[in-house]
């Protein structure tokens, strides 16, 4: 989670370097000279994990995927879990991060 957190966090201050318009890098040059690009980043990796949560929960739900199949099919629920976790990140990354 942390790893994720961290790797976001990265990736969207690579990505506003490569590809934010002109007219938008100032706004950003302004944030870090005042010290408050870290807490917009911040911001983002705490909505991007919110959000992957509750991506998670709702797939879940909607593959009735249970805590019992832990115990009962421990191969499946990984899988699956793996599965939502990677489908809840990059829903993240083109909803949040690549904005």
């Amino acid at each position: 989670m942390i790893y994720f957190l961290e790797t976001e966090s990265a990736t969207h201050m690579a990505y506003l370097a490569e590809t934010i318009p002109e007219s938008r890098k100032a706004e950003y040059t302004i944030m870090f000279v005042n010290g408050t690009l870290n807490k917009h980043l911040k911001e983002i990796q705490e909505t991007a994990q919110d959000r992957i949560d509750i991506i998670i929960e709702q797939l879940k739900q909607q593959n009735n995927l249970t805590e019992e199949m832990k115990n009962t099919a421990q191969l499946y629920w990984v899988s699956m879990m793996n599965n939502f976790r990677n489908t809840a990140e990059e829903i993240v990354l083109n909803e949040l991060i690549y904005v």
